[in-house]
């Protein structure tokens, strides 16, 4: 828990989570997680990417023959694909994957 959670839950002179309202819970859920994730980083990019390469990947498993279907999610698919090679590679490839993502959005 975030020391300013404790602190409200010292001052209110909450014990235990248990003891608040579901939608107290909620928001001490929501609160919660907002302060402990901490900023954006590099990795946390990165493992979301991969993360969407997955699901695209498992949803087009699923897809039965339907091209138009698979088809729509490519571009989506080589977006999160390039990101993720991108901050994985070396430098060398890093500027040129740079260099076509730039050509990408000319």
């Amino acid at each position: 828990m975030h020391k300013l959670l404790v602190d409200i839950f010292t001052k209110r002179k909450i014990e235990n989570i248990k003891d608040l309202s579901q939608e107290e819970q909620d928001t001490y859920d929501k609160w919660n997680r907002i302060l402990s994730d901490g900023d954006v980083t590099v990795l946390k990019i990165n493992t979301f990417c991969k993360h969407q390469v997955a699901l695209i990947e498992k949803k087009w498993a699923s897809i039965n023959n339907d091209q138009s279907q698979k088809g729509n999610l490519i571009p989506i698919h080589t977006v999160y694909k390039t990101i993720s090679k991108m901050i994985e590679s070396p430098r060398s490839e890093r500027e040129s994957l740079e260099k076509y993502l730039n050509q990408l959005l000319d």
